[in-house]
């Protein structure tokens, strides 16, 4: 699954990711979020300690 960079998708765009999603199987999906979260918490959590490091 990759991400796109277009901010004004069309209700055809919608329809495509819908259809994948609905495709996949959820187990697969919610795993892939929560990988997703944890990457996204550690890089946050690196940014607020390069943050605060420096006040």
């Amino acid at each position: 699954m990759e991400r796109t960079e277009e901010n004004n998708a069309t209700k055809d765009r919608f329809a495509h990711v819908g259809k994948i999603f609905s495709e996949m199987d959820s187990e697969k999906l919610q795993a892939e979020i929560a990988e997703r979260s944890k990457i996204i918490k550690r890089k946050i959590d690196a940014l607020m300690e390069l943050h605060m490091s420096g006040i």
